[in-house]
């Protein structure tokens, strides 16, 4: 996923990287999680795709949209932590990652950094010092945040996969949908490997 890579180049010097990152993961993960309710919904109506009404009624919101798969894994025995159960830094990162589905969210961050002085992330003027020691700050924070991003998709790798293999029970000579339950193998929750990491798929 080229937003990893994108991700980890941002910093205060390079601020347009995590508008795009942002963004663009906001973007794959909704269509991601939309995939799963399209999947489910032919799974168990004779499959039948969802209307487009129906997918246009969720949005570009990722906050209810990880909602209705943590449903989707109660439905299938599976473990999906729901909101509630997801660490502070999960809940904000969720949010944030809704708020960047918004292209307005986007334009409006943008318009304010368009300057010729060092800010920080906070909009505050650095000092030489605070914008030199920033950098080795970030590169310390930048594999937690990845580390957050892993712990919240993994348990969607296995949702993704038992979706997939569901449809063979059907009967059907014909695959109605993609399987997909390759597109997060590569995906470990392991916290030493993904801080160690630095090149993503």
């Amino acid at each position: 996923m080229s937003y990893y890579r994108t991700y980890r180049a941002a910093n205060v010097n390079n601020k347009g990287a995590y508008y795009s990152s942002l963004l663009n993961l906001s973007v794959e993960i909704e269509r991601l999680l939309k995939a799963f309710i399209i999947m489910d919904q032919m799974l168990n109506n004779n499959l039948s795709v969802p209307t487009t009404v129906q997918l246009k009624n969720y949005g570009h919101k990722i906050i209810p949209l990880y909602d209705e798969c943590v449903k989707l894994a109660i439905n299938n025995n599976l473990q999906l932590p729901g909101r509630v159960s997801l660490t502070n830094i999960d809940q904000q990162l969720l949010k944030l990652l809704t708020d960047f589905g918004q292209a307005k969210k986007v334009s409006n961050e943008i318009d304010d950094i368009s300057i010729t002085i060092i800010v920080g992330m906070d909009k505050q003027v650095l000092s030489t010092e605070e914008a030199l020691a920033l950098l080795g700050l970030h590169n310390q924070a930048v594999k937690y945040a990845v580390l957050h991003l892993i712990e919240m998709l993994s348990p969607i790798r296995d949702l993704i996969s038992e979706l997939s293999h569901k449809v063979y029970g059907l009967g059907v000579t014909e695959l109605p949908f993609p399987q997909m339950q390759e597109f997060l193998e590569w995906m470990w929750d392991d916290r030493q490997y993904v801080l160690r990491k630095k090149k993503w798929p």
